[in-house]
């Protein structure tokens, strides 16, 4: 088993990136160097066993951890805490969320800006009770997952617009939650990774092109040959009554759950 260790089991769009980084600054925690080791998830990384995992935690520290959203797209990825527990069952999980609707459709953007999504936004956005997109902002529901394995004090939910607009005190809160000076400061805890931009679609012909070797290095290449800009997604009035339907329950359980008001969301 794994001891002292810390997780940032998610939501994908949420900041993962950021935190990742400004955890690593911290000189009791070391952060994976990469990223997103997914390791719990049964198809991805967890056949690479544990020793595997040890190693791509990186030197030892008071703490070390990593950051993959992946855990808390449950059932996209499912059995993740059972597997986590399993390892690691003294882990301390930190869950970063936003307003639930506005993650949906950056996830969406993503997709689109990576190849994996065609769809106009309202067809990828149909059927909204079981839709890839909507479960992972679904944030109750992913964190009820955890608890049936996991203290709640071992749990904290961070707003991704507190760490955004008040950074320093959601980092202390943070450090506090990890056992770890609260009071440390570093000059990187300024930068944002990954932060919004204008982002580019890749064309029918990039898709050709990306399956050649080297082929996908073009896009990047020539960007106006090989990528249309994105517009930013404008879900119809009955997807967005859908998605709030389907989201404001949850997001009032996470609510009740956690104490905090969210009073900025749109469900």
């Amino acid at each position: 088993m794994l001891k002292n260790l810390t997780i940032v089991i998610g939501a994908m769009k949420s900041g993962t990136s950021s935190l990742h980084s400004y955890l690593d600054l911290h000189p009791d925690v070391t952060m994976s160097r990469a990223k997103e080791l997914n390791f719990f998830v049964e198809h991805q990384s967890w056949p690479r066993g544990l020793n595997w995992y040890r190693r791509q935690l990186g030197h030892p520290a008071l703490l070390r951890g990593e950051s993959s959203p992946n855990y808390t797209k449950h059932p996209t990825f499912p059995g993740v805490p059972e597997r986590m527990h399993g390892v690691a069952p003294d882990a301390r999980l930190i869950y970063l969320v936003r307003d639930p609707i506005s993650r949906v459709l950056s996830h969406y953007v993503h997709n689109l800006s990576h190849g994996r999504e065609t769809r106009p936004v309202d067809e990828a956005l149909a059927n909204v009770e079981t839709n890839p997109y909507v479960y992972p902002s679904r944030y109750h529901f992913q964190i009820e997952q955890f608890l049936a394995f996991y203290d709640r004090s071992q749990l904290l939910v961070l707003d991704q617009l507190d760490l955004l607009n008040d950074r320093r005190a959601a980092l202390k809160h943070t450090f506090e939650f990890l056992g770890v000076d609260a009071d440390f400061d570093h000059p990187g805890f300024d930068r944002i990774l990954h932060s919004s931009s204008a982002k580019g679609q890749p064309t029918p012909l990039a898709r050709k092109l990306s399956r050649l070797p080297g082929g996908r290095l073009l896009r990047y290449a020539i960007p106006p040959l090989f990528e249309t800009p994105i517009d930013k997604p404008r879900p119809s009035e009955a997807t967005l009554d859908a998605l709030k339907a389907c989201l404001k329950p949850d997001a009032d359980a996470l609510r009740d759950l956690t104490g905090l008001p969210f009073k900025h969301w749109s469900v």
